[in-house]
């Protein structure tokens, strides 16, 4: 399977949303550079693709969070409630908490650097766990997570997001060359004509065999094990598994919307070289004066160099 091939860069934003939704764990979406009028596109099409994996429960929720959340705006507040002629305070359950049947959450963050601390603990506490608690205003909630995260960040900024934050998010892109460059004149037109709003950006609409995938559900392809030594070979030790996991699951749910029956080493590097974490070696053309066959030659060097500082690294 050629990653290259069967994900063509017009359809990289879709492919990452649709991994997000077909493989656990991958539930926060760090998009480096983003232009700001692309993420709403890039979270509704998430919150489709969810739909497709859970077509039983409600559409899923959209929650914006910005830089002024506090914990009552986040988990729960006070609010007055009539009850039998009397006013009382009763707490309110904030948008980040769900109950059982509720709909899955899709929490967007235009800008990650400029996140509120309150919000910077919710996404550190929610993001990879598959359960939440909260004591607050004298009551105990538990519930299942499903909260999905999509956020934007301008790489210059990164080096101020705390590394626990990031660390958190398990699929990282640079983004900046991912949707149509905006068309100066149309601009032009747009301004004199009095628009106030960002010209929407369309995520284009995923191959129908992907939302298939999506649809019968199932487990992901095996993962070999030259695949998994891979994927621990391109991280330093000292940042642990959580990187080297995310990759390997973000190889899986690309084998699994592409039909390959397992993962390997190859794959781990085609996806590695798709999220710009190490630099992809073309393949050498042949010269004229070649006799014979030509042996096939790998797509990825075996020791490519990573690309950036730490923060960058997609997984």
């Amino acid at each position: 399977m050629d990653i290259a091939t069967a994900i063509p860069r017009g359809l990289t934003l879709a492919w990452a949303a649709t991994c997000c939704a077909a493989e656990p764990g991958l539930d926060g979406l760090l998009l480096f550079d983003l232009p700001s009028a692309a993420l709403s596109a890039v979270a509704s099409a998430l919150a489709q693709a969810l739909t497709a994996v859970h077509p039983a429960l409600a559409p899923p929720r959209l929650v914006r969070l910005g830089s002024h959340e506090d914990e009552d705006d986040l988990w729960s507040t006070m609010r007055p409630e009539t009850l039998d002629g009397l006013t009382l305070l009763m707490p309110t359950s904030g948008p980040l908490v769900r109950q059982s049947q509720d709909p899955l959450l899709v929490v967007v963050v235009p800008d990650l650097a400029r996140l509120s601390l309150a919000a910077s603990r919710a996404a550190i506490a929610l993001l990879g766990s598959p359960t939440a608690q909260l004591q607050r205003h004298g009551r105990s909630q538990c519930w299942a997570t499903g909260t999905y995260w999509v956020a934007a960040c301008p790489t210059a900024d990164a080096g101020r997001i705390s590394p626990h934050l990031l660390d958190r998010f398990p699929v990282r892109l640079p983004a900046d060359s991912l949707v149509p460059t905006a068309d100066a004149v149309e601009n032009i037109m747009r301004a004199l004509a009095g628009a106030t709003e960002e010209p929407q950006v369309l995520v284009p609409t995923p191959p129908p065999a992907w939302r298939s995938v999506l649809q019968r559900g199932g487990a992901g392809p095996a993962v070999a094990d030259k695949a998994i030594e891979r994927a621990v070979a391109l991280h330093e030790a000292r940042h642990g598994m959580r990187r080297p996991l995310a990759l390997i699951r973000l190889a899986r749910a690309t084998a699994r919307l592409v039909g390959a029956p397992v993962v390997t080493a190859d794959h781990i590097d085609d996806i590695a070289a798709l999220t710009g974490m190490i630099v992809p070696t073309p393949t050498p053309t042949p010269s004229a004066s070649t006799a014979g066959p030509v042996e096939p030659q790998a797509h990825h060097d075996r020791n490519p160099r990573l690309l950036g500082p730490s923060w960058l690294n997609p997984c």
